[in-house]
């Protein structure tokens, strides 16, 4: 285990994680001897969070929660994520804040895995978790609010769910993504005082509203609806009658794209077996379509473009060429021409993907060992990006001081100008695999 001098001195920025922790160990009255085992890997947010580590002097009693938990190591199921979320739910008034404060004692965890280069897997399931444990408790909560509020029972307005698309429905979630979800119900009815589609239209806005709203105790998730039918022209709310209407009818390439990554997050009923019963044909063509290569690379295009006019000022390394978005690009559309014919394909989370294609001979092992290595050092870069203020972004600045902190988050303890160096080296040399290997397929 590395020494507390030298977690300070390889600390994005030194001087602050040297006053954090005097500061701390002064206010608890805790001597520097006794920071040991598990205190040792706490103090590694000084210098390198600075919401979590405001967020450890709002509650200092997170340091002992976080050397006695049993998942400073071990990975975090579902059901305990569930369970731990209920307990902040059991009180009278809003238990909002009270669920805002487990969200981010949970991110300090998981941000400590970061940083001591854990599993990337279980980091990304274990967010996943807890985006999904907290989404279902805001949402019973205000369901229940509605049926009090409109004198009716569950029994009445029927069935609900929500999917979860993106990095949540793929269990890949990082620090600042967006929680991308599609609300449905299961069909029309008049109720004497509310349709079910005003009802779940209220459900769905107050659950977007609830997550999202930011006070002094931060916020739960940012809540993106755009994903929906007619995207932020449709309505809230789709029964499943309209869903299967519009797909059918009016899907485009790009929804089929982004439903590969459709999983149920929250469901009364076996709504979700009907939904996505509804929509394999959408996403997944029995017919082998050579059109989607052409399709993938012009979307693909697309989004560089746009990128390189706004001038980001660095490199994005979720859009630009040989990005994130490159691997996503390259693994769905192998799963959109074949997931027709070869079920196994239709997963949701990518590297699990990657092994699939792989594992049906689609690709050589060393194209999916690279691609899998590709993606877990830029999703790990991103999420160094993301560490220090919580928040969205993707851009490696070219500015020397900001490319430190990067290299110190990543373990790289080199000399200030060699450690961005190497940083830069990494970098390039995986863009450079990444953008070879999408355009040797894509490039047509």
């Amino acid at each position: 285990m590395e020494t507390i001098d030298h977690l300070i001195k390889f600390a994005a920025i030194p001087l602050e994680a040297e006053n954090a922790l005097e500061q701390f160990l002064r206010d608890q009255k805790i001597t520097p001897s006794a920071i040991t085992g598990p205190a040792v890997d706490f103090i590694r947010v000084f210098g390198n969070a600075r919401f979590l580590t405001r967020f450890i002097f709002n509650h200092p009693d997170v340091f002992l929660d976080y050397c006695t938990s049993a998942y400073t190591h071990a990975e975090k199921g579902p059901a305990v994520f569930e369970q731990e979320a209920g307990l902040c739910c059991q009180t009278n008034g809003d238990f909002v804040p009270a669920l805002k404060r487990y969200k981010y004692q949970e991110l300090l965890r998981i941000t400590i895995k970061e940083l001591l280069g854990l599993d990337q897997r279980m980091i990304y399931r274990e967010l996943a978790h807890l985006a999904r444990a907290v989404i279902k408790r805001v949402a019973n909560d205000l369901f229940g609010n509605l049926l009090t509020r409109y004198d009716i029972t569950d029994a009445a307005v029927g069935q609900y769910m929500f999917i979860a698309m993106g990095k949540l429905g793929g269990l890949e979630l990082n620090y600042s993504s967006d929680i991308d979800l599609i609300g449905i119900y299961d069909q029309e009815i008049n109720l004497d005082t509310v349709s079910t589609h005003e009802f779940f239209v209220k459900l769905f806005t107050q659950l977007g509203q609830k997550l999202s709203a930011v006070d002094k105790d931060g916020f739960l998730y940012r809540t993106d609806w755009d994903l929906r039918p007619e995207g932020k022209a449709g309505t809230m709310a789709n029964s499943i009658g309209s869903i299967e209407t519009y797909y059918m009818a009016f899907g485009a390439e790009w929804e089929r794209q982004a439903f590969i990554k459709a999983s149920p997050v929250w469901e009364t009923g076996d709504l979700s077996r009907q939904v996505m019963s509804l929509l394999t044909p959408f996403v997944y063509r029995s017919t082998f379509d050579e059109k989607t290569v052409k399709n993938i690379w012009d979307m693909k295009s697309k989004i560089v473009s746009e990128l390189h006019q706004k001038e980001s000022g660095g490199i994005n390394i979720k859009l630009d060429e040989g990005g994130i978005r490159d691997i996503e690009f390259f693994v769905q559309g192998f799963q959109l021409l074949y997931g027709g014919r070869i079920k196994d394909l239709r997963v949701q989370n990518t590297l699990d993907a990657i092994l699939k294609i792989r594992g049906h001979g689609l690709i050589s092992q060393q194209r999916a060992d690279v691609l899998t290595k590709s993606y877990l050092f830029l999703r790990r870069l991103e999420s160094m990006l993301q560490m220090e203020e919580e928040q969205q972004t993707h851009t490696v600045k070219t500015a020397r001081e900001h490319k430190l902190k990067l290299a110190r988050r990543m373990g790289i303890t080199a000399s200030g100008d060699a450690a961005c160096s190497m940083l830069d080296e990494e970098l390039s040399n995986v863009r450079n695999t990444v953008r070879t290997v999408f355009r040797e397929v894509y490039d047509r």
